[in-house]
């Protein structure tokens, strides 16, 4: 191996990594001035670039612009931690882009970016890459006068995101992340979106901690959602306190908590709509004292033929729909075909469904689900209201091996533990 040492302001190391391998260079900058002049070198070098950013405070708007088949690393120095760098945009657009038209990844690992870039449509990080997207390790952070995102992913094949800490502090304005433009899935895992509010004026608009739209698979495992707020005052508006995923083919979410995130209009914890068939899965997921007017724990919306949910083991606890007369406490399922296996439903409060309303004109099962402790306000079905839509083909509704406990009605309606519109076959 052959190698090479220049500097340039900067610290930089070109290896040629044998016979036919391409070339990798690395930077290592330490102050804003050097990022910068690393970040213009790895747009036109022609190699796979790593740059690597010792402990400091590097305020800027820094930009990398490239349309090389080649990959870029911007990531803290070996043995600082992600406290102890951070990029500030100083109030005055993104901290960090970076753009890769090229077949290349992009990754950032292990540092701080601050979302204080003056409006709520820009974002601390945005990134844009010809091959896959990795974030790991790193803290996008906004102050109590910050506006902005914290990553805004808007072109990839596959974008992953880790171990990341996505956080607002009161009074600051900004989802924590939106993605768009994925083709292949977007994977979520070990992060926590917690204080992100998202004031809108448009219907569907929402996502305080994350938006997610026109991808063709999300995973999603191991995130805690905490207190999150999507708010508008126009009608249909503020949507998925801490989650807002739409027009996402195939959506799993697996091990993830939902705790005290609210919205405006649908879905306190999580808001998940799509206008074809969608394939939702909701695995060992805990929604606890999340609040909406119609679905408080999680609202589940499909408007195309071909729409299923499954939800298996997942905890609803302590959710609330508070509109005069919203539906749904714990969970608001609309227009799937549903499996509901094994999940709890316990102290959810709503006009109408207080633990969960199923209105579809498809097939819906329910085998070993517990609702105690369940309130319908001023409507039907303390526990469950399902009303099974008709449609143009057989529907049935089957329950096998469910517990209804505690769960009270009151005001006008029926059914303390439950409310049944359509035949069911109950086993």
């Amino acid at each position: 191996m052959n190698s090479m040492r220049r500097t340039v302001g900067w610290a930089v190391v070109v290896v040629l990594l044998g016979c036919g391998a391409g070339l990798a260079a690395e930077f290592n900058v330490s102050t804003a001035q050097e990022l910068q002049n690393a970040l213009t070198e790895a747009a036109g070098n022609g190699q796979d670039n790593t740059i690597n950013l010792a402990a400091g405070y590097y305020v800027g708007n820094f930009n990398f612009n490239s349309a090389q088949a080649n990959s870029l690393t911007v990531q803290a120095a070996a043995g600082v931690q992600r406290t102890e760098v951070t990029i500030d945009g100083d109030g005055a657009g993104r901290s960090m882009s970076l753009t890769l038209s090229g077949v290349g990844d992009l990754i950032v690992r292990g540092i701080t970016v601050l979302r204080n870039c003056g409006t709520n449509d820009r974002a601390g990080l945005r990134l844009s890459a010809g091959r896959d997207i990795f974030v790991d390790d790193c803290r996008f952070m906004a102050g109590a006068t910050h506006r902005g995102m914290g990553v805004e992913i808007v072109a990839a094949r596959d974008a992953t995101v880790e171990n990341s800490l996505f956080h607002g502090e009161t009074g600051s304005q900004g989802r924590g992340m939106s993605c768009s433009g994925v083709t292949g899935e977007v994977r979520l895992r070990l992060n926590t979106f917690s204080g992100n509010w998202y004031p809108s004026s448009g219907v569907h608009i929402g996502g305080a901690g994350l938006f997610v739209r026109n991808v063709p698979s999300v995973l999603l495992e191991d995130t805690t959602f905490l207190g999150n707020v999507a708010q508008s005052n126009t009608g249909g508006g503020g949507v998925g306190g801490g989650l807002y995923a739409t027009d996402v083919a195939a959506l799993q979410l697996r091990g993830n908590t939902f705790h005290g995130n609210r919205s405006s209009s649908y879905g306190g914890g999580a808001h998940l709509r799509h206008d074809s068939g969608i394939t939702v899965t909701l695995i060992e997921n805990i929604f606890s004292q999340n609040s909406a007017p119609n679905g408080g724990g999680i609202n589940i919306r499909a408007t195309g033929a071909g729409a299923s949910a499954t939800l298996s083991h997942n905890v609803f606890q302590e959710n609330v729909s508070q509109a005069l007369n919203g539906a749904g406490g714990g969970a608001f399922l609309n227009g799937l075909a549903l499996m509901l296996n094994g999940n709890v439903f316990d102290g959810n409060s709503a006009p109408g469904g207080g633990g969960a309303y199923l209105s579809t004109k498809e097939d819906v099962t329910l085998v070993g689900n517990t609702f105690r402790n369940n309130h319908a306000t001023n409507g039907s079905g303390g526990g469950l209201h399902e009303s099974l839509v008709t449609g143009t083909g057989q529907n049935s509704m089957r329950f096998f091996n469910n517990l209804f406990q505690n769960n009270i009605q009151s005001g006008t309606g029926a059914g303390g533990g439950a409310w049944l519109k359509a035949t069911a076959r109950l086993e």
